[in-house]
């Protein structure tokens, strides 16, 4: 839905405020490496850190492990901020737009603005979004609800210790997943604009349909996460080393980077949530999903009943499965061989300057290869050939 139309003489300044957590990473990754410096950029990717400091994000993000930057500030802290911070805070974001647009991405944004509701708090916010001459821009991307309650147990409920159908339920009672209520509360705090979308690739999405770049103009994008394949999930849940909490996805991330390197099988994790569940799932959420047919646009609204319909219908006669019974179905052995082996010769890499043995030459063929034998012995010269041959015949 939007509300008003944005001024091309206006700077814009865009959030993504999230919503349902699919394709936020992607999005932010993309936004890391392809975020400009300055204002003759596509745009220009800001990071509002916890502190309450505005900043570009760090194009060294993009090397990091996640490989992402975010804006960690809490919009709730507004509250408690003077109108001399917060008139430098907005004067610190609008600065960076130009002609193109500056973009903050926080995921857990909307669900601030939802409990946004003490007058103050709200003057604070209405303070600074939608000042300084600007046109404030939310972005909320949206998912339906038992799909998306799903894969969030799998990234932070499961991590808890909570059970599947519980944590559906009490995400329900805290009405996340409420997507009209959240467009409803972003416009609260004062945006101009709230965008409010349902697509299939949202990096793709929101590059060329939302900042209206020129096709093509930021090169080759990322479609989506990658979901956590069963093994890695089992082999977390019987390690705590290797997840200790929710909010400690670096495993995942080192796995994302390297398995196709290494060649890792990726099962699918098989459904959780059952016919019951999802069937309570959809009746909860029955009335707000009727308010946000009418704030997507009608081929969006239309893709997200489709796709609501098919997982219901996925769901026909199946359980809801226990955390103890996902945790104890059985590893793949292929998996566990192949990643112990790519680990195994990364680490030989690193360390040694060659990795597991792979053909019976391998000796003589590190020997050959080696920087110290290559310099003492340049490639191609008659001491190299006779070292090699008297490699091959001790070996």
């Amino acid at each position: 839905m939007l509300r008003g139309v944005p001024s091309h003489s206006q700077p814009r300044v865009v959030f993504h405020v999230g919503g349902s957590k699919v394709g936020s990473t992607a999005l932010q990754r993309a936004l890391t490496a392809r975020g400009s410096r300055s204002k003759s950029g596509p745009f220009r990717y800001a990071q509002w850190r916890a502190d309450g400091s505005v900043g570009d994000a760090p194009p060294s993000a993009a090397d990091s492990l996640g490989g992402y930057a975010f804006s960690p500030f809490q919009i709730s802290e507004l509250a408690a901020w003077d109108l001399r911070r917060i008139a430098a805070a907005a004067d610190a974001i609008v600065s960076r737009a130009g002609s193109t647009p500056v973009v903050l991405s926080n995921e857990g944004w909307n669900s601030e603005a939802l409990l946004l509701r003490e007058p103050h708090a709200l003057s604070r916010c209405r303070s600074i979004f939608g000042t300084r001459g600007a046109r404030w821009e939310a972005v909320l991307y949206v998912r339906p609800q038992a799909a998306w309650l799903e894969s969030f147990y799998l990234q932070f409920g499961i991590w808890a210790g909570r059970e599947p159908d519980i944590f559906a339920r009490n995400m329900q009672n805290g009405h996340e997943g409420m997507w009209a209520e959240r467009v409803d509360a972003l416009h609260d705090i004062g945006f101009d604009t709230v965008s409010v979308r349902y697509v299939p690739d949202v990096v793709d999405d929101f590059m060329y349909g939302v900042l209206s770049l020129p096709t093509g103009s930021v090169g080759a994008l990322s479609v989506a996460n990658r979901r956590v394949s069963l093994d890695l999930l089992l082999l977390m849940l019987s390690d705590s080393r290797l997840r200790p909490d929710m909010h400690s996805p670096h495993v995942e991330f080192l796995i994302e980077r390297m398995g196709s390197e290494w060649d890792l099988p990726e099962r699918p994790i098989p459904p959780l949530l059952g016919e019951q569940v999802v069937d309570d799932v959809v009746a909860a959420y029955s009335d707000d999903n009727a308010r946000l047919m009418t704030l997507l646009p009608p081929e969006q609204g239309e893709a997200f009943s489709r796709d609501l319909n098919a997982f219901v219908e996925s769901r026909v006669g199946t359980e809801t499965m226990s955390r103890a019974q996902l945790a104890a179905l059985p590893l793949d052995h292929e998996y566990m061989a192949k990643l112990s082996a790519g680990a195994l010769d990364n680490v030989m890499r690193e360390r040694y300057g060659y990795g597991l043995p792979t053909a019976d030459d391998h000796w003589s063929e590190a020997l050959r290869h080696h920087p110290l034998v290559s310099r003492l012995l340049p490639q191609g010269s008659t001491r190299a050939m006779w070292a090699a041959r008297a490699v091959d015949r001790l070996r």
